[in-house]
Order: structure tokens, then sequence, then C-alpha cells
């Protein structure tokens, strides 16, 4: 568990093979060119930015920190919790890789600029399911 309670925590190029657990309460945590499996992380008011990595197994709890997902492979099963913070996910890829499943709360879920109120078409390898609360969802890819 790596905690960021009320300091920045910054991981570059690092590969982690097993469970990895980040509570952002008040801190911010950043990630950069990295691959983490089984990841699951609590932002509280701080806030998570990955950039140009990949993540398998996501477990995001969004809460009133903003997340930032740019140039990333999301693989496997990735659950998103929207709290009221807004998150922001550029994937690797094209949408065919993909899977999503969504159920919309007060913010918004969008994919490629179209915005969605409920969703549900988990047949690939790598499904994304968001839990949508107060924060917006905003989802692009690049190739």
């Amino acid at each position: 568990v790596i905690e960021s309670s009320s300091t920045d925590v910054s991981l570059e190029r690092i590969t982690v093979n097993q469970k990895t657990a980040f509570d952002s309460s008040m801190g911010d945590v950043s990630i950069d060119s990295s691959t983490l499996y089984a990841t699951e992380v609590k932002c509280g008011t701080g806030h998570f930015m990955a950039v140009k990595s990949t993540i398998d197994q996501l477990d995001l709890n969004g809460s009133l920190g903003n997340v930032k997902l740019a140039s990333c492979m999301l693989t496997g099963s990735t659950n998103i919790k929207c709290g009221m913070g807004d998150i922001s996910i550029m994937l690797l890829g094209n949408r065919d890789s993909y899977g999503f499943s969504f159920l919309k709360g007060k913010g918004d879920i969008k994919v490629d600029s179209k915005s969605y109120e409920e969703f549900d078409d988990t047949s690939s390898q790598n499904n994304i399911l968001i839990d949508g609360s107060f924060g917006n969802v905003d989802i692009s890819f690049y190739e």
C-alpha cells in the first residue's frame, strides 16, 4: 500500500507484478511509464495521474479527487466508481479494444465526445465498468 495522506508520491518506470494499492487521501499520486497489476486506487481529496502506463485489473474509487489516465492501456477488468471528482481517460488503442458498461449518476459519461446514460457491451478481454455519481467521466482513444 502506497499512501499519500498529506504528501505527494511520484513513481516512474516501475513494474509491479503483485497487488498494488494507492491511497491518495490528501496528497497526489503520479505514475509515469509503468506497468501495474491488480491495482486499487482510492482518491480521497487527492488526485491520481498515470501517463504512458499499463494497468491490469484497475479498481478505482474517485471520491473527491480528480483522476487522469493519459496514453494508458487498461487490461482485464477495470472498475471505476466516480465520486465528485472528474475522471479523464485517454486509452491506447481503439474503441474496439475495450468493452464498456456504464451506469450514469448526476455527472456526464462521454466516450469520444458522445454522452451515454447507460450502456452495456462487455464482450472484450479488456472491460471497463463505470459507476457514475456526481463527477464527470471523459474517455478518448489514442492509436
